[in-house]
């Protein structure tokens, strides 16, 4: 079950962005969008999501570098991170993240990601 579940989306796309959101929020998520790894360090300051959904490809910081800041911070690396980018080769795992989503993306397996991720 989705609601009140925090995620923090985070991707330079504001299409990608409204999607997530929309889908999201009718599941009852609380959700935070941010356009890149830079907000998205910022956003963190003062929130705990209870899910990242992070994309790689993205200016002033990419995804990779907050992955980077994530595992590297005590108070972030408990955070799930799923990866949601059109950069996927698999879709096995990119460390630290617990899931890998490429796009475009199906709508039912991201919520059934979420869900399962959003601990």
């Amino acid at each position: 079950m989705l609601a009140s579940k925090g995620v923090l989306v985070v991707d330079d796309d504001p299409d990608v962005c409204m999607i997530i959101q929309d889908v999201l929020e009718s599941e009852g998520c609380q959700v935070r969008v941010v356009h890149n790894g830079v907000e998205a360090l910022q956003v963190l300051e003062g929130y705990k999501p209870d899910l990242i959904l992070l994309d790689l490809m993205m200016p002033v910081m990419d995804g990779w570098e907050v992955l980077d800041q994530l595992k590297s911070q005590p108070r972030w690396c408990g955070i799930p991170v799923v990866v949601v980018s059109a950069n996927l080769r698999s879709r096995r795992p990119v460390a630290p993240a617990v899931a890998a989503l490429p796009k475009p993306f199906d709508i039912t397996e991201l919520t059934q990601v979420v869900e399962r991720y959003a601990a």
